[in-house]
């Protein structure tokens, strides 16, 4: 479906959590120094998915799987914005 999206020219912005104090993308439910949080999927590239994390300010790539282990952890929300 993400891969699809942004096929289409679509932004969008997952729902995941994130390890304050790795700043990085986690499987852990929230709790401690993990928090839900908010990226932006900027695009594909093979076998990672290329995110804008407003946390650190910076573009970061993550292996699909652990893209879809921080997703499914803080609920698997997905915003679609369409840019027609």
């Amino acid at each position: 479906m993400i891969t699809l999206q942004i096929l289409q020219g679509n932004y969008v912005i997952a729902g995941v959590s994130l390890d304050t104090s790795t700043s990085r993308l986690t499987s852990q439910k929230a709790g401690g120094s993990v928090v839900a949080h908010w990226v932006v999927v900027k695009g594909i590239q093979g076998n990672y998915v290329i995110v804008n994390d407003p946390f650190t300010n910076t573009t970061t790539a993550y292996s699909w799987n652990d893209f879809i282990g921080a997703a499914n952890a803080d609920g698997d929300a997905i915003v679609i914005v369409s840019k027609g």
